[in-house]
């Protein structure tokens, strides 16, 4: 039972500092080492949390909480951002952003476009200084009322069993009307959202499935869904037969350009080439000096 509360406080510690640390990189100028150290210390304390730590649902937990429910690694965050851009999407709304960690990741991204972050603040507190970037306090419905000029709607991890993504998706889609517009998602049936979301979900055509870092128990994707996409859109290289036949291959994305599968994309080109430092780790405290500690 002691050892069991220590672990916790433990977690506790590490997740604010790894909280803190996360804060400070992101406050810097926008540079592509920043964004793949800031990427590498989360995949640290990502596999830290299976690695060393017997129950990694408190920690992940904890983790969700504090900084983000979702974990992309830098070749899977590059994904997302090249998918968007050969969308041209020039606007993201994410709902349900939390502390805005998410956002703030595109934002370093090489997307190209902007990203309006907005959260209930409901489950988490709405303390400026403890979010990654700006968060604006809207319901999803009420942002999307607000942002309907976006032609992409984002949500990570919506509330499990709850019906306000679904109600927001479907205000959405219909307000956009025959604009192109995307649709992007981390979760899963049975662990995001309820039933009523993934019957919304089949009016979206499916693009690119996008793989995260997973927690146990858990085996969603970043998923992104286009609709109202027309002929005129296209560009002229692409034919109808093209079209069709990238319907049957669902690692691609058909819009302006092709895409190879996730496992064999390579950075492009005109890629920086700085070798991003060694990002620093956080180690908890072990059990038995933390007990000692307590004695003393």
């Amino acid at each position: 039972m002691l050892r069991g509360l220590l672990l916790m406080e433990q977690y506790k510690q590490f997740i604010n500092e790894l909280h803190d640390k996360l804060l400070m990189l992101m406050s810097l100028t926008k540079s592509r080492p920043i964004y793949e150290g800031i990427l590498e210390i989360v995949r640290q304390a990502h596999k830290m949390g299976f690695a060393e730590h017997s129950d990694s649902l408190t920690f992940s937990g904890f983790f969700k909480l504090k900084i983000t429910h979702a974990i992309l690694d830098i070749k899977s965050m590059d994904r997302f951002a090249d998918v968007l851009n050969n969308f041209n999407v020039k606007n993201v709304l994410e709902v349900g952003a939390g502390k805005g960690f998410f956002a703030k990741l595109l934002e370093l991204s090489r997307f190209t476009g902007k990203v309006f972050p907005t959260d209930a603040m409901l489950s988490h507190g709405s303390s400026e200084p403890e979010q990654f970037t700006f968060v604006e306090k809207l319901t999803a419905s009420d942002a999307v009322d607000k942002h309907i000029d976006s032609d992409c709607l984002l949500v990570v991890w919506p509330s499990q069993f709850e019906s306000w993504m679904t109600d927001a998706l479907r205000n959405y889609r219909k307000a956009r009307g025959k604009q192109q517009s995307i649709f992007a998602h981390i979760g899963g049936p049975d662990l995001t959202g309820d039933e009523s979301l993934y019957e919304e979900i089949k009016n979206w055509k499916f693009c690119e499935e996008i793989p995260v870092l997973n927690w146990e128990g858990d085996d969603t994707a970043l998923t992104v869904y286009i609709i109202n996409q027309s002929k005129s859109n296209c560009s002229d290289a692409e034919s109808s037969d093209e079209e069709d036949e990238n319907q049957s291959q669902p690692h691609r994305c058909y819009r302006r350009k092709w895409l190879p599968p996730l496992s064999e994309a390579e950075s492009s080109e005109d890629e920086e080439e700085d070798i991003p430092p060694k990002a620093p780790t956080l180690p908890l405290r072990d059990v038995s000096e933390a007990e000692s500690s307590d004695v003393e």
